[in-house]
């Protein structure tokens, strides 16, 4: 599979683009990055090259079974066993042609006994095969319905590996597109920051700009409804006090200033004789004490005669 290349590096380098291009629609698969059969002899050669690799399959396949069937079947001879394991040695395939012939006489015995090896062997590979059917078919333990499943076992194992290098690329397509949609989201992050960044230190000189001038603003309207309230003031005592009523009571003040004047001197006048009262001594408090006994004397008679007479 050929790596995804991000949009803008295509974008960035027209000419890569262009190579990229021509290797992923006509030159490579793009999904398991084979070469394209361009023409009729190409196909030849990658037939036999399938061919190839099938055989080759098979051939280790067979190699593996057979190795496992000398290390853990207890029905072979230990003659047979031995047979194999020289047969699967890398010495024995090391060895030269002749030298090889002059082995065959080990291998009599186990041509004899193909029939029972190739059993093992094909049972070894079906109950393989089995164990591959429920791999690909969990839901499904039926050892019949396995078996049946195992002839179409090879086109759904390439058709589902089709369909995850198909899933693969739709993921690594999405993988780009989500990494430059973050990248974009990014990228709009850090303007919207720098965007709130200035707005702050906009807002940070401007508030004390507008705190002051609403500040000098206040003042001015203080000033102003102080100056109006002292306007309203001298309206309101201009609609009290018309001239009639400042000529009353300019005349009333004359009248306080005249009357506070005569008690100013009948005030004089009062302590004057006060001060001749307290000169006169001790006499003047007796003949006083005796003016008023005198006085109310004169009072109760004169009741009396009213109440003798009827008056009362």
């Amino acid at each position: 599979m050929l790596p995804p290349i991000p949009p803008g590096v295509l974008d960035a380098n027209p000419r890569f683009a262009n190579l990229y291009a021509e290797l992923t629609t006509r030159l490579l698969d793009p999904l398991d990055a084979s070469t394209r059969s361009l023409s009729r002899p190409n196909d030849v050669v990658d037939q036999e090259l399938r061919t190839h690799r099938a055989e080759l399959a098979k051939t280790w396949l067979l190699q593996s079974e057979l190795t496992n069937l000398t290390s853990r079947s207890s029905t072979l001879s230990e003659e047979l066993q031995e047979a194999l394991d020289l047969l699967l040695s890398s010495y024995y395939r090391s060895l030269p042609p002749d030298e090889q012939a002059l082995l065959q006489e080990e291998f009599e015995d186990l041509e004899d006994n193909l029939p029972l090896i190739g059993h093992h062997v094909s049972t070894s590979l079906h109950k393989s095969a089995l164990e591959i059917c429920r791999i690909a078919y969990p839901g499904e333990q039926s050892p019949r319905v396995l078996s049946q499943k195992l002839d179409s076992l090879p086109a759904e194992t390439a058709l589902r590996l089709v369909t995850l290098q198909k899933s693969r690329a739709a993921l690594s397509q999405k993988q780009l597109a989500l990494t430059a949609l973050c990248c974009e989201i990014l990228r709009e992050y850090r303007t919207t920051t720098q965007q709130l960044l200035s707005l702050l230190t906009t807002a940070s000189t401007a508030v004390p700009k507008a705190l002051t001038a609403k500040t000098e603003h206040l003042s001015l309207v203080a000033e102003s409804m102080a100056l109006k309230l002292s306007v309203l003031r001298h309206q309101a005592l201009s609609a009290i006090y018309d001239p009639e009523a400042l000529n009353a009571l300019e005349n009333y003040r004359m009248h306080l200033r005249d009357t506070s004047t005569r008690l100013v001197a009948r005030q004089r006048v009062v302590e004057e004789e006060l001060r001749k009262y307290r000169s006169a001594g001790s006499d003047m408090k007796t003949l006083v004490e005796r003016y008023g006994q005198i006085m109310r004397s004169m009072e109760t008679v004169n009741k009396d005669i009213k109440r003798l007479t009827g008056q009362v």
